[in-house]
């Protein structure tokens, strides 16, 4: 069962090929009109670094760690969120730890404007804090205990100034600011390519909802899932041939009269005389052991069964009954009515030509 959806996937992608070709260049070429239109909106991205360095060694990696991360936590609520979004980062080093302050906008200039304001504003937050930890530490007793001490124990962890007392007064806070901002997001490149790539997966999928909907014949298997005999398929002599042979055969000798009826559509008046010239061309002929073609054969072009009351008679007085079915035009559910149509007419339906 899976062969037979891949079988037919391929055979619409076949049918189809110009669609998947068009909707996918036509999506990215509309993707990049609406990028250099400004109609995709472009963001961009401006970093400020700001680092904490202690040249005298004496506060730990883990404090200043502590310190940073704290900061990094309070100042995007500081920051002012309406030029863009702000997001901060810490890192370190060797020798220094840093905070990373990362603005995004559709504006360049609000990018670096807001990156450098967090950061300075920060860098003057530290200094201060850094400040006023100077003073703690310098009044700090360890035998008083953290909770007589009165220092600020919700940012900084103090386990470390049991022990001993830093010296914050020799942190340096430096700020290396955000000179321009850079493009983010997906370039023009890369959005081409997704709009490439999604106007062909959409048309192919859509393509396959319509044939799932749909439900058009597409080959000889549809056919045979309806339990239709196909005399022949195609539109060539041969063909022609091969449908009288059929016709002969399932019948049990050459039938007077035969009905071409269409499931849908118009009257197939070309087959009916292609046939014509056929048995025209076999009468008085015998085929094996079967029967000898009479010299005159009736052969009538009819219309569809819902169209024409005529055909109804028409199949009914007939030795045989053929149904014309138009590859991709018609659907089962037109096959199904005929079928329906034709019993109710009591028709001898042999079986089906593919055209």
């Amino acid at each position: 069962r899976r062969a037979v959806d891949i079988r037919n996937f391929a055979a619409v992608m076949r049918r189809y090929w110009l669609i998947l070709v068009c909707a996918p260049i036509l999506c990215a070429v509309l993707a990049g009109l609406a990028y250099v239109g400004g109609i995709v909106p472009k963001t961009y991205t401006a970093t400020a670094t700001l680092s904490a360095i202690d040249p005298s060694s004496t506060v730990s990696q883990s404090n200043m760690s502590a310190i940073l991360n704290s900061f990094a936590r309070l100042a995007p609520g500081e920051a002012d969120g309406s030029l863009g979004q702000l997001s901060i980062s810490y890192g370190s080093g060797l020798n220094s730890q840093a905070l990373l302050f990362e603005a995004e906008s559709g504006n360049p200039d609000s990018c670096v404007t807001l990156a450098n304001e967090a950061a300075l504003a920060t860098c003057d937050n530290l200094r201060e804090y850094f400040a006023n930890l100077t003073e703690q530490t310098d009044a700090y007793d360890p035998n008083e205990g953290l909770a007589d001490s009165g220092v600020d124990s919700d940012i900084l962890s103090y386990r470390a100034l049991l022990n001993r007392k830093p010296t914050f007064e020799f942190c340096q806070i430096d700020v290396i600011p955000a000179d321009s901002a850079q493009p983010s997001g997906w370039g023009m490149g890369r959005i081409v390519l997704v709009a490439f790539v999604g106007g062909l997966v959409g048309a192919a999928g859509a393509l396959c909802l319509i044939d799932m909907v749909k439900r058009p014949i597409k080959s000889r298997r549809d056919l045979f899932d309806l339990e239709v005999p196909v005399l022949a398929a195609g539109g060539n002599e041969a063909v022609v041939e091969r449908t009288w042979a059929n016709v002969i055969a399932r019948y049990g000798g050459a039938p007077a009269s035969m009905c071409l009826v269409p499931v849908k559509g118009q009257e197939p008046c070309v087959l009916a005389e292609d046939l014509a010239g056929i048995a025209s061309k076999t009468a008085g002929h015998v085929f094996g052991v079967i029967a000898s073609v009479p010299t005159a054969v009736e052969i009538l072009a009819c219309e569809p069964f819902q169209d024409s009351a005529d055909t109804v008679l028409a199949s009914h007085s007939a030795d045989v009954t053929v149904l014309v079915v138009r590859q991709w035009e018609n659907t089962r559910a037109d096959v199904d009515t005929a079928l329906r149509e034709a019993a109710t007419a009591n028709a001898n339906v042999v079986g089906a030509v593919l055209v």
